[in-house]
């Protein structure tokens, strides 16, 4: 397969990806069909960081975010949530 035969392959593959999860999203279908890819990406990453906050626990690159606190090895601060 050629250079350009396997990118449009792995894009293709990705695309599709991106439209199993979109499915999963819990919006009508009428939305789920006017995303773009990108927004789709955008969309599925907010739902599953905030499936995370309602479980009381976020992971970020700086820390663990806990029910209203950022927890990092210097120091635990507030990060202005209410409780949840």
């Amino acid at each position: 397969m050629s250079t350009k035969g396997a990118s449009k392959a792995r894009r293709d593959q990705i695309n599709s990806e991106i439209r199993n999860m979109r499915t999963l999203l819990p919006i009508p279908q009428e939305d789920q069909d006017r995303l773009s890819y990108l927004h789709s990406m955008a969309v599925i990453t907010a739902y599953i960081r905030k499936s995370f906050l309602y479980k009381g626990e976020y992971k970020t690159r700086r820390g663990t975010i806990m029910y209203g606190t950022t927890r990092t090895l210097e120091s635990t601060e507030p990060v202005g949530h209410s409780h949840l």
